[in-house]
């Protein structure tokens, strides 16, 4: 009788322990609910009274109070991917941001002038010439600004952000060195197109970035420290730039027309102009590493498939000794295509918690960089080039 009886106990115990691994955690899954609670939420646990069982037995713990985000904490016990969306006690869950950027823009295949080749001119047949360079607008580093804002669902933890990312440009640059020629090709009288000799140029190169990206995502435990966001979603900008450039040619340089005679060129302007707006969709992924309570490294990587259109106005007035100045070459067309476009980014941030856990602030200080393939539209006849954008962001964050 005693060994049925044992037969029957072993038999009902071996039937339920699948139920009961079922009810317990993985260690896998504590490791990753406690990476989260001591990572992202701080000191969570406050005096209260609300009393919960344990998970292992029916015995009770001290009573303590459960704040919110340790009930979305335990709601995910049986989740692979727990989200870490920054939750806050007793808030709305909303996130804003603003940042401050010193970033470089710059413009690929905009040398206006360059030395190093003969000229027939200054440089006459039979002259070795020395080794030139290629001038280009001294493009510097400006300031600029980021605004966003953010919240969560709670469904699945997914989030949805909107920001808003503004930046000047400006480069500019002279020359009075003997024996240049222009880089940009001269239309003169007779809609000759061609480089002139020159004794002295000077450039000056503007921009206007504004940029709105929307983004839905989901951020979540991949190891014990490390969490991704994956993210999907458009974005639209509208950049404008200006490039205008100032020749002076040699004193010899003539309106072919008069066969060289008494019709000098006495100075060149070109003035170019783009106007770009466009839309874009826009996928990525935000990185995280934990590496103590506070402090974490991230690195940042997204991709837009850009559609934009492209308004092009480009310009060249010719001043002459007899004639006087006029316009020899007037451009205004607009075109569309898809631009590329690649951002990437690494820092620090730091993380804490204050106001008995009801606020949340991450302040970030890193290096971004951007790449628009195939950019430049207002230069024709010599190729297209990228817009390149790289430099400091310093942004802080707080939830409430």
């Amino acid at each position: 009788m005693k060994k049925r009886y044992y037969l029957l106990a072993s038999m009902f115990m071996l039937a339920s322990l699948p139920l009961v691994a079922e009810s317990l955690p993985s260690e896998g899954e504590e490791i990753a609910l406690e990476s989260q609670e001591t990572a992202q939420f701080g000191n969570r646990r406050t005096g209260g009274t609300k009393s919960r069982k344990c998970l292992e037995c029916e015995c009770k713990e001290p009573e303590v109070l459960v704040v919110p985000e340790e009930i979305a904490i335990e709601s995910q016990r049986n989740v692979i991917t727990p989200s870490v969306y920054p939750y806050i006690s007793k808030g709305m869950n909303l996130t804003g941001s603003v940042a401050f950027i010193w970033w470089q823009s710059k413009v690929g295949n905009s040398g206006y002038a360059y030395s190093g080749t003969a000229d027939g001119d200054l440089i006459p047949l039979g002259t070795s010439v020395s080794s030139g360079v290629l001038q280009n607008p001294d493009f510097g580093f400006e300031p600029g600004v980021k605004v966003g804002l953010g919240g969560h669902f709670d469904h699945d933890g997914w989030d949805l952000s909107a920001e808003y990312i503004y930046l000047p440009g400006s480069g500019e640059n002279a020359l009075n060195e003997i024996g240049e020629k222009t880089r940009i090709a001269i239309t003169t009288g007779d809609g000759v197109v061609a480089p002139l000799s020159i004794i002295d140029a000077s450039c000056d190169w503007t921009q206007n970035y504004n940029l709105i990206n929307l983004e839905l995502g989901r951020n979540f435990f991949i190891s014990k420290y490390l969490t991704l966001r994956p993210h999907i979603g458009f974005n639209t900008a509208w950049i404008s730039e200006k490039y205008s450039l100032a020749y002076a040619p040699v004193p010899t340089a003539t309106d072919p027309r008069l066969f060289g005679f008494g019709n000098n060129i006495t100075n060149v302007a070109v003035t170019e102009k783009q106007s770009m707006w466009g839309i874009g969709i826009r996928g990525g992924i935000d990185t995280m590493w934990h590496f103590t309570r506070c402090w974490a490294l991230y690195g940042d990587l997204a991709l837009t498939s850009f559609w934009g259109r492209f308004h092009v106005k480009n310009s060249c007035e010719v001043t002459e000794t007899l004639e006087g100045t006029y316009e020899t070459l007037h451009l205004n067309y607009t075109t569309h295509t898809l631009v590329p476009v690649i951002e990437t980014g690494l820092g620090l941030a730091y993380i804490t918690w204050f106001n008995e856990d009801r606020l949340r602030m991450q302040v970030q200080l890193g290096w971004e960089q951007q790449i628009w393939t195939d950019f430049n539209y207002f230069t024709q006849g010599q190729g297209y080039g990228n817009l390149a954008i790289q430099g400091m962001t310093l942004k802080a964050g707080l939830t409430f």
